[in-house]
């Protein structure tokens, strides 16, 4: 399966050397942890990850075409 993936902010650098906006391939049954590991994103790098617009934990499984957006928490009131 095949998903698009984009990056914000400070997750940017993560990036592969497409840029911030780039596609992926994984296998069936694959994981939002399993991208951000694939991605080097520390467990501990406080972000958000929205899939198809919703907003998702690690373990939620990725569908094919799926939109991942990964930006970093941002603080303020």
């Amino acid at each position: 399966m095949e998903i698009s993936v984009r990056l914000f902010g400070s997750m940017k650098q993560y990036a592969p050397d497409e840029g911030a906006s780039f596609s992926m391939a994984f296998a069936a049954g694959s994981t939002v942890s399993d991208a951000l590991k694939i991605l080097k994103i520390p467990p501990t790098k406080e972000k958000s990850v929205l899939l198809n617009g919703r907003r998702v934990d690690g373990e939620h499984p990725m569908v094919d075409g799926a939109l991942m957006v990964i930006f970093p928490h941002i603080e303020g009131g």
